[in-house]
């Protein structure tokens, strides 16, 4: 948002105008005149190309893709992607886009789980099966090595 006149009361008295300008109101850390998409009295909105701090959206080589997709993925500077992909396509398609990556998220986590769930599950597995045999095995329980404990339980 920036001011329609720049004499304006509101504008003059403004300390961040008083200290940086006219680039205060063209810069990310004008919130207190623009509410989201829609900016106060005396205000109007313009497209000013903002360039959004630590975003790489550029999808023109297969590196600078897959740098893209990285950073979105691993959530680093989300709030800047996500405000650049906001301020780009707009309310609806960000609120969808937040529910997708909740939703693939959650099934991430599922997918991690359930894996080392089930690894858990086999090693305490193999475990109780050791000491049943070792409680049935006929000879020194102290010398006896896995391997021939695994042995002589297939043969019995």
């Amino acid at each position: 948002c920036v001011p329609v006149d720049f004499n304006s009361a509101n504008v003059l008295n403004n300390e961040y105008y008083q200290d940086y300008g006219v680039n205060y109101f063209k810069s990310q850390y004008n919130v207190e005149f623009c509410g989201y998409k829609q900016c106060k009295q005396g205000f109007k909105c313009e497209k000013i190309d903002m360039i959004f701090r630590g975003v790489y959206g550029d999808y023109s080589t297969p590196w600078l893709s897959f740098i893209t997709n990285t950073s979105f993925l691993t959530t680093r500077n989300w709030p800047n992607i996500y405000w650049a992909i906001a301020d780009a396509r707009g309310d609806v398609f960000s609120a969808v886009l937040l529910l997708l990556i909740l939703g693939s998220g959650t099934v991430l986590i599922c997918n991690l789980f359930v894996p080392t769930l089930i690894s858990f599950m086999k090693v305490s597995g193999k475990y109780a099966q050791r000491l049943l045999w070792l409680s049935v095995y006929p000879g020194s329980i102290d010398t006896v090595s896995e391997l021939e404990l695994i042995i002589w339980a297939k043969k019995n």
